[in-house]
């Protein structure tokens, strides 16, 4: 019966071997004023509420990981505009991987990795 129930709980458990890494780029459209600062939230870990505050005024890119399988990131620029910038979501797998556009989205944008 131990062994079962074993079986069962590995099966939820997260890829503690596969590193990712998520990158955001945050860029204004046209129209957009960028002579004020814009609030970015950034939520790298979404179980243990980890929220990050960055500003931007026309162009921001930020790094964020390690992460495993299975975990969540999401961005919200200029809440709660919804056409004022522009968020392209990058991956890569292992510290040197090569990044991949995953998605391209107005102000704000959610990844589950792989």
């Amino acid at each position: 019966m131990a062994i079962v129930g074993l079986a069962l709980t590995s099966c939820e458990m997260f890829d503690t071997e596969t590193k990712y890494y998520v990158k955001y780029e945050v860029e204004a459209v046209e129209g957009t004023d960028i002579s004020e600062y814009h609030q970015i939230l950034v939520v790298t870990a979404w179980d243990k509420n980890d929220v990050t505050e960055f500003f931007v005024k026309d162009y921001w890119c930020e790094e964020f990981g390690p992460f495993y399988t299975g975990e969540d990131t999401y961005i919200i620029v200029d809440s709660p505009n919804l056409d004022t910038f522009l968020v392209r979501v990058y991956v890569k797998e292992g510290k040197y991987g090569d990044w991949q556009l995953v998605s391209e989205a107005w102000n704000q944008e959610s990844v589950q990795l792989p």
